[in-house]
């Protein structure tokens, strides 16, 4: 029998072992893409989010600590131990129609509790019945070993951390022939050194895959890349922290395409930032997309920053790549900021019939092995615009602003035209760069002499070492244009779209998006016309609902509220002045509370990404983002309030429109309905210890009171005004 989980999706209460609609009231966030993140981590408001919708799921609980592999696994307090055995539940090799799965991890490590060699393979779930891993308690505080998953589809990683070692894996988190996958809050980190080889080759590495979502994630810890993606297509990678590699941090390749790139913060890598493109082996290409390294690649609103060299960005046999509004900091240290060149194209030797079969269906590459016999893949309609570059005085660029490469010539059986050209239709204009000496030669031996890229024309329509940006704090990460700076007088240009009908063939790769129109910056405010270089456009980002306060002493203030990028912004007042904002993180679908038990204490709450209720504590330092479960009516925030140390009662709307309460004495009670029928976000108060007093807006819309005093009273209409 399917039972509707009316009240509360994320198992605040249990409900035993049941299929159940994954409560229709996160529809509404789910249509936002809202997700909630531990971190303060990057944000671009207009980046794109899966819409997981409202799915049909079994739950299987999960406890490395209490659990047992022969309990049900139908609620916490009946979990299984292990993640093998949890994985074993859902049926292999078959679509699923009636129910997808959900494998609710309580807080723990699940290291050596997972399948052999975290082989998770052949899986298939549908977007109505989807296959959920889920963390069930604070992000990252169940922890996995490198998940191996392999022909799986509508699977979803959620809020877990997944950990591994060089020894363990070559990739913590491998994706191969996966189709639908979204990893959404995930922590995915390479331990170990990446100078001595002993991190994994990626953190996450995805082969042959489509649909593929990561989102509000930090992937770090990659002898080679953090994030290396061969023959992916479809999907978007916004809102995450990409991080400590030695070679790229971010490598798309392999006829990879029709990808977002947004909001992302980049750094510590040893080689560069992003690259569109690079090198492959030809047996590891899909068809249709079998001749530049990327296809339809839209990289915007990011941040590169701390990067030793050579790149900050760059494409390497790309067509349609679009490389815009972007903010660069302290890159390229070893050679030059930008590149341009040739991809290259082998064959590894592990599949020349494969090698083969593409090159006879019209791909560009070899049978031939060795590195020798690498052919040169062009690049088409490269579009780099509107971008800053800012390198601080002490750090430049050691040879050249850029990197250019000349014409080669392909084999004749390659398939290649030649020559092949890396700049046809190469566009570099408006950006600011400021990188070393006024001297600093734009190029090596090889500068363009196109009619869209030539020496003349990069001068002309850039600010090379012609205007130091005006951040507000670059060195503390503050990559903000200061107000009336001259980043809002530098000339920008406005962003052509791709001209299409230039696609090789055969085989005919899709057309994917012309258009280039950027519509809000990295905060998510609106980008107008002009639109300043870089991913920033106001020198603070706007607040984006009604803010929350409290007062832990007579002598200051704390205040909270929603910024444009979703997280939680907190301003604290110490009887002289206000602090800075600072981000606490988190994704925000609703307006937050905050209430202070005592001097020192702090308790904000706010709504999540699934409707789910949130709670951040400050008692020394701020705690992790942890779930208290429910969903909250769509739109509305909690109440929260306090009578005094160690107590706090927290109030909600849920799904069913009543009033839901949850109280805190060292531990959470758990949910309970105190009834009614709610038609907006609730208040609460806490006169004297003991006494609670909730106000609501009912229906009709009159205001309703419901107070706690040795006992909940009825509820008491106000009425009107």
């Amino acid at each position: 029998m399917l039972i509707a989980l009316v009240a509360f999706s994320l198992c605040a209460f249990a409900v035993g072992g049941v299929a159940g609609s994954v409560n229709g009231a996160q529809s509404e966030a789910y249509a936002k893409g809202a997700t909630f993140s531990s971190s303060a981590g990057a944000s671009a408001g207009s980046a794109d989010r899966y819409a997981i919708g409202t799915p049909t799921v079994t739950d299987i609980w999960v406890d490395a600590v209490r659990g047992n592999d022969n309990n049900s696994g139908a609620t916490r307090v009946q979990a299984l131990a292990t993640i093998e055995a949890a994985w074993n539940r859902i049926p292999e090799g078959t679509s699923l129609t009636a129910t997808g799965y959900r494998i609710m991890l309580s807080a723990g490590s699940y290291r050596d509790r997972m399948p052999p060699n975290g082989w998770m393979a052949s899986r298939y779930g549908t977007f109505q019945c989807p296959i959920i891993i889920q963390n069930a308690d604070a992000v990252g505080s169940a922890i996995m070993a490198n998940v191996n998953m392999f022909d799986c589809r509508y699977t979803y990683l959620i809020g877990v951390r997944i950990e591994a070692s060089g020894a363990e894996n070559d990739n913590a988190l491998h994706l191969g022939g996966c189709n639908h996958i979204l990893v959404r809050q995930v922590q995915v980190v390479g331990t170990g050194d990446i100078y001595a080889y002993t991190t994994p080759q990626e953190a996450l590495k995805a082969n042959q895959c489509q649909h593929v979502y990561i989102e509000d994630s930090d992937l770090s810890g990659g002898w080679d890349n953090a994030l290396n993606c061969v023959a992916v297509q479809y999907g978007h990678v916004t809102n995450n922290r990409i991080h400590r590699a030695l070679e790229w941090c971010i490598c798309l390749k392999g006829g990879s395409a029709s990808l977002l790139i947004e909001g992302n913060e980049i750094y510590d890598s040893g080689v560069g930032g992003f690259v569109a493109g690079q090198g492959t082996g030809f047996e590891w290409m899909v068809s249709p997309w079998l001749h530049y390294e990327a296809y339809d690649l839209k990289f915007i609103n990011n941040i590169i920053r701390d990067i030793e060299g050579p790149s900050g960005m760059g494409v390497n046999g790309g067509y349609n790549i679009l490389l815009a509004y972007n903010t660069l900091y302290k890159v390229g240290r070893t050679d030059h900021t930008m590149e341009f060149v040739h991809g290259l194209r082998g064959c590894d030797g592990e599949n020349t019939a494969a090698c083969a079969a593409n090159l006879k269906a019209g791909g560009w590459g070899t049978v031939r092995t060795g590195w020798e016999n690498q052919q040169p893949i062009p690049s088409r309609n490269v579009f780099v615009y509107n971008n800053i570059v800012y390198n601080p005085p002490g750090y430049q660029s050691q040879w050249q602003q850029f990197a250019f490469a000349p014409p080669q010539t392909p084999a004749s059986d390659s398939n290649i035209p030649s020559p092949s050209r890396a700049d046809t239709n190469l566009q570099i204009k408006g950006n600011i760069i400021w990188n070393g000496p006024p001297g600093l030669p734009l190029s090596g031996d090889y500068i363009p002499s196109t009619p869209t890229c030539n020496a003349d024309q990069l001068v002309r329509e850039n600010a090379i070492n012609t205007l130091q940006p005006q951040l507000i704090d670059p060195a503390q990460g503050n990559f903000r244009p200061v107000p009336a700076g001259n980043v809002f007088t530098s000339a920008v240009f406005p962003l052509p779209h791709f001209p299409g009908g230039d696609r090789p063939q055969p085989p005919l790769a899709p057309e994917g998006d012309l258009s280039n129109t950027v519509l809000y910056d990295y905060d998510g405010i609106p980008r107008t016309s002009p639109s300043p270089p870089g991913a920033f456009t106001a020198a603070t980002a706007p607040v984006a609902s009604s803010p929350a306060v409290c007062a832990q002493n007579a002598n200051s203030l704390d205040l909270f509220a929603k910024g444009a990028d979703g997280a939680l912004w907190w301003k604290h007042w110490n009887g002289q002045g206000w602090s800075a904002w600072q981000s606490l993180g988190g994704y925000l679908t609703a307006d937050p509370a905050a209430t202070s038990q005592a001097n020192g204490i702090i308790d904000v709450l706010a709504r999540g990404s699934t409707g789910e209720l949130w709670w951040k504590e400050y008692n020394n330092g701020w705690g992790a983002w942890t779930s208290l479960g429910g969903v909250l009516a769509p739109g509305t925030g909690p109440a929260a309030c306090s009578w005094g140390p160690g107590r706090l009662d927290v109030f909600v709307e849920g799904a069913d429109g009543a009033l839901w309460h949850q109280g805190y004495h060292g531990v959470w009670d758990g949910w309970e309905s105190r009834g009614g029928y709610l038609t907006a976000s609730p208040a609460s108060i806490s006169p004297t210890s003991g006494v609670i007093d909730v106000f609501v807006r009912g229906s009709p819309a009159f205001l309703w009171q419901l107070e706690y005093h040795n006992g909940w009273s009825g509820w008491t209409s106000i009425g009107g005004i």
